[in-house]
């Protein structure tokens, strides 16, 4: 007979955050996210907040750039 286990996924993606907090703490670094978000979709911007929300309770740097759609690639290139 096979055993079967379950995979906890909430608990390993906290296992894999504390080792991210503690290899950026050991190597003296506050790693950060920067996202540029053009327009105004809620499912892009419900995306960005759950990305800022990962950032913060990392204790990471996170910058929201938010452009209208009207931007131009060379704007987005120079951001």
């Amino acid at each position: 007979m096979v055993e079967t286990k379950i995979f906890d996924g909430r608990l390993a993606a906290q296992e894999i955050k504390e080792e991210l907090k503690k290899e950026a703490s050991e190597m003296n670094l506050k790693p950060g996210l920067a996202v540029i978000l053009v327009g105004s979709d809620p499912n892009s911007q419900s995306y960005v907040k759950q990305k800022e929300k990962a950032c913060q309770n990392l204790g990471w740097n996170f910058t929201l750039f938010n452009k209208d759609e009207s931007v131009n690639f060379k704007e987005l290139e120079d951001l």
